[in-house]
């Protein structure tokens, strides 16, 4: 009961927050371009999971790096979604959250996140889920 009274928190603190959020993050930016240039020289892949995708800007940037993928972004943030769906990008979208993955074992190729999981409550079913998929 605690941890959903803490996610409903969290949750709610990044849906209010999503109309300024691109504005006010500099460090996701920066880690998001560092990860973007590392992730540059991994292998092609098939499917990408961006966990926690917030507005969809890193996520827009996997599509540019792995052009040949489908590329989906998750957020428990119904503010967050709301403002990813405005961005125009070429990644699908999906309401989740990062420690109840809706997806099969194995769908991906590659997972990422940025500057996502300090916010998971869970972070052992988080992992776990991550491993297995």
């Amino acid at each position: 009961m605690i941890i959903s009274i803490i996610d409903g928190k969290i949750r709610k603190a990044f849906s209010d927050a999503a109309m300024q959020y691109d504005t006010l993050t500099s460090l996701h930016k920066e880690i998001g371009r560092e990860l973007t240039q590392k992730m540059q020289h991994c292998d092609p892949c098939v499917r990408v999971l961006d966990i926690g995708m917030g507005t969809g800007w890193f996520t827009q940037r996997l599509t540019n790096i792995f052009s040949e993928a489908v590329v989906i972004g998750i957020d428990s943030a119904p503010g967050m979604i709301a403002c990813a769906r405005q961005r125009a990008g070429t990644f699908r979208i999906v309401q989740a959250a990062a420690a109840h993955l809706p997806f099969k074992e194995g769908a991906f190729d590659i997972i990422t996140s940025n500057l996502a999981y300090q916010w998971i409550v869970d972070l052992t079913r988080a992992f776990q889920l991550c491993y297995s998929r």
